[in-house]
C-alpha cells in the first residue's frame, strides 16, 4: 500500500528538510506534509509549497526569469517567494528550491466539460500575457524544433525494435509492442514528411508566433478555487509554437474518453475566443496529434526504464494506449474532413 499511495517517494527523499534550510529560506515550519512530488509546509505565515527544481543552474535560471516575467502580465498564477538575491528560486546545497503560497481549491476534471473549456480559457489567457513576457526570455533560446524531436523519436523506436527483436524471451509488453510498431513507424515518418514540408520551420522563426509554453497541461496543474482558475507548476516551460500546449491540452482531455471531436472542438473553440488561431496553426495542430505520442511516451519510458512502474502498470497502460489508437485514427478523419478549409 506504501508503494501505491506514495510513488513518489523516493523522489521526495532527495529534499532537504532540515531546520538550518528552513532558516535559509527565513520561515519557521510548523509542520510538513508530502504531495505528489512537493512538501506542504504549514508555517507561522500560513501554508505554503516546497518545490524542488529537478534541474541545473542554466535552467533553474530560465524558469526564474519565466516566472518573473509572466507574474507581471498574468493574474491566475501562484505567488512565489523571492529571496535576496531577487531570485524566486532558493540555491541550497547544489540543489534549487522553489517557495509558493498555497492557494486553497482542488484540481480541475477534464471529464467536466465546463472546467475542461474552462481550462481551454485560462491556456489563451496564460499564452496572451506570455507576449508580453517572452521579451525578458526569448535570450535564452527558443526550444529544440519538433523536426529534431521526431526524428530522433523515429531513430529511438528503431532501435528499440531492433533490441526487442533480438530477446530470445519476449514478455507480453515486447509481444505488443512488436505486433503494433510497424503501423507507428509509419504515422511518425508521416508526421516528420508532413512536418518538414510545412512552413513549420519559418513560422516558429517569426518570434510573433512563440509563446512561453507550459508543457505539463495535466489536470493537476489547473486548480479551481474561489478567486477563480489558476495554472501551476512551471517547471518544463519552453519556448515555442502555441500549439504545442494546446496539442498538449486537447490529447490530455480526450484520450480517456474516445477521443471525443466535438470535446476537442469545444475547447479549441474557448481557447481561440481568447488566443486567435490562423490556418497554420490548425495545420499543425493536425500534425502534433497524427504523431503517436502516448505510443512513443509509454514505450520509451518501459525501455528506457524512465518509470519505476510495476510491468504490470505497463502492461495495462500500454493495452489501454493501443485499445485507443482506432479512436485518434477517427478524430483524426474527422479533424480533416470539418477543417478542411483550414489545409487548401
Amino acid at each position: 500500500m506504501t508503494k501505491l499511495r506514495y510513488p513518489e517517494k523516493k523522489y521526495l527523499s532527495k529534499y532537504d528538510l532540515s531546520q538550518e534550510f528552513f532558516e535559509n529560506l527565513n520561515i519557521k515550519v510548523l509542520d510538513v506534509i508530502p504531495l505528489r512530488k512537493v512538501f506542504i509546509l504549514k508555517t507561522e505565515t500560513g501554508k505554503k509549497i516546497l518545490k524542488r527544481l529537478d534541474c541545473d543552474k542554466e535552467r533553474a535560471d530560465f524558469i526564474n526569469i519565466c516566472i518573473k516575467s509572466l507574474r507581471d502580465n498574468f493574474n491566475y498564477m501562484v505567488e512565489f517567494n523571492t529571496f535576496e538575491d531577487d531570485k524566486v528560486y532558493k540555491e541550497w546545497k547544489n540543489q534549487y528550491y522553489i517557495l509558493m503560497n498555497l492557494i486553497p481549491g482542488r484540481e480541475v476534471t477534464f471529464t467536466n466539460p465546463v472546467e475542461f473549456n474552462l481550462s481551454g480559457e485560462l491556456l489563451g489567457k496564460y499564452h496572451k500575457a506570455s507576449k508580453e513576457a517572452l521579451k525578458s526570455a526569448i535570450a535564452l533560446g527558443i526550444d529544440e524544433s519538433m523536426v529534431k524531436k521526431y526524428e530522433k523519436a523515429i531513430i529511438d523506436i528503431k532501435e528499440i525494435k531492433r533490441l526487442v527483436n533480438s530477446y530470445r524471451f519476449k514478455d507480453e509488453f515486447d509481444k505488443m509492442f512488436l505486433n503494433s510498431v510497424d503501423e507507428h513507424i509509419i504515422e511518425m515518418k508521416k508526421a516528420l514528411e508532413l512536418l518538414s514540408f510545412s512552413s513549420y520551420n519559418s513560422y516558429r522563426k517569426d518570434i510573433n508566433n512563440c509563446v512561453i509554453c507550459h508543457n505539463d497541461l495535466a489536470e493537476h496543474n489547473f486548480l479551481i478555487s474561489n478567486q477563480g482558475m489558476y495554472l501551476l507548476d512551471f517547471d518544463y516551460c519552453s519556448i515555442d509554437l502555441k500549439v504545442i500546449d494546446l496539442a498538449d491540452l486537447i490529447l490530455k482531455g480526450i484520450k480517456n474518453v474516445a477521443f471525443n471531436f466535438e470535446k476537442a472542438i469545444d475547447v479549441i473553440k474557448s481557447y481561440n475566443s481568447i488566443e486567435p488561431l490562423n490556418t497554420e496553426d490548425f495545420k499543425l495542430l493536425y500534425i502534433l496529434i497524427l504523431f503517436p505520442r502516448d505510443f512513443y511516451t509509454i514505450v520509451s519510458d518501459y525501455y528506457h526504464k524512465n518509470k519505476e512502474w510495476d510491468k504490470e502498470v505497463f502492461f495495462n497502460r500500454f493495452q489501454n494506449k493501443l485499445d485507443n489508437e482506432e479512436f485518434r485514427k477517427e478524430f483524426l478523419r474527422n479533424y480533416k474532413r470539418e477543417l478542411k478549409e483550414k489545409f487548401y
